[in-house]
């Protein structure tokens, strides 16, 4: 099987599952930490408190970083006490 069919599976199953597009963000795979980011930037907005559950939990710093990043576009009142400059 090539890596564009794997890739397309990958995507589908993942599309709309907050846990499975979570796990690709946290890849060492470029490609499928970008895939992961992107679907989780579609739900962000409806799926902040768990965005914020999953960046408390984090411990790794660029997934943390990209969970902060979703958060942002998330644009949630929620999110307030994470994005502000007094937790830098």
């Amino acid at each position: 099987m090539d890596y564009e069919r794997v890739r397309a599976r990958a995507l589908h199953r993942a599309a709309g599952n907050f846990g499975r597009s979570l796990a690709m963000i946290r890849s060492r795979d470029p490609q499928k930490m970008e895939d992961g980011f992107g679907l989780l930037r579609d739900m962000a907005p409806l799926r902040v408190q768990e965005l914020l559950d999953a960046y408390a939990r984090e411990l790794d710093h660029r997934t943390r970083f990209l969970l902060l990043e979703l958060l942002g576009e998330a644009r949630s009142p929620l999110a307030f006490g994470v994005l502000s400059p007094r937790n830098y």
